[in-house]
């Protein structure tokens, strides 16, 4: 008997470890599909949330072309509004289709045609011994694409709105 008992403890161990290993498979993809599925706003959102914070890693972290802030120098930042524009979308793909700027940066009109434009208001205040930015209230208008090596949404370039 006490043979039986210890195959069917090893048999339940093996489950509750299988089971185990399942459920954390499950919960890690979850995790990395949720990351994949942010939208152009809400890449934005967490540049200006990392910047808000001087989280330099995650702000650098956000833009399609390697940025190399060390010091964000960010007193207090409050995001207002967040939206997407098919206006500047619009202008962004009919300026940059067949141009030498895009053909000089290897950008297909695959490419372009995928940029999203995304306009931010928001208010910030800089620690001027820092950056030398302008404060205050602020608008900017980000062209965002999704990285074709990962999926997820990142900042290509920034501008004031036109």
């Amino acid at each position: 008997m006490p043979h039986y008992k210890s195959r069917n403890t090893t048999r339940i161990c093996l489950f509750t470890c299988l089971l185990v290993l399942y459920l954390l498979t499950i919960t890690l993809s979850s995790c990395n599909q949720k990351e994949q599925d942010l939208s152009p706003i809400d890449c934005v959102r967490s540049m200006l949330e990392a910047k808000k914070d001087n989280d330099v890693q995650t702000y650098n972290e956000m833009f399609y072309y390697t940025a190399d802030e060390k010091d964000l120098g960010v007193i207090d930042l409050t995001i207002k509004h967040i939206e997407e524009s098919d206006e500047d979308t619009q202008w962004f793909i009919n300026n940059y289709t067949d141009s030498e700027l895009a053909k000089s940066r290897d950008w297909t009109d695959d490419f372009i045609s995928g940029v999203v434009a995304v306009k931010a208001f928001f208010t910030v205040d800089y620690d001027n011994t820092v950056v030398p930015h302008n404060e205050g209230d602020i608008s900017q208008v980000f062209y965002v694409v999704k990285d074709p090596d990962t999926g997820l949404w990142k900042i290509l370039e920034c501008q004031s709105p036109r």
